[in-house]
């Protein structure tokens, strides 16, 4: 996969990760605030759930997949092939995330 086309499909698969997860972390104040934009209340009212936590599980479980996507990519970096950049950029989002 050329670099370009594996950093954009990095970059949207971290930033699937990052909604996401702002999505599970800022629930209540979500729904305090009346929000119709968090994922877990759309999805709560596109699939017509009765319970909140159905629409949080199908949530953690997307995320679990986009975290599986994100890997994968991860696996695909040539850290010797002119992806240079982009292995920079990925270290750099792992790290700003979890810092």
């Amino acid at each position: 996969m050329q670099c370009t086309l594996l950093y954009d499909s990095t970059f949207a698969s971290f930033n699937k990760i990052e909604y996401m997860y702002n999505d599970l972390v800022s629930f209540e104040k979500d729904l305090k605030e009346k929000s119709t934009s968090n994922l877990i209340i759309v999805l709560k009212q596109e699939r017509k759930y009765d319970k909140w936590q159905d629409a949080i599980d199908e949530l953690v479980e997307m995320l679990k997949e986009e975290l599986k996507n994100f890997e994968m990519l991860a696996k695909l970096i040539s850290f010797d092939d002119g992806c240079a950049l982009l292995a920079d950029m990925l270290r750099r989002m792992v790290q700003c995330a979890f810092d």
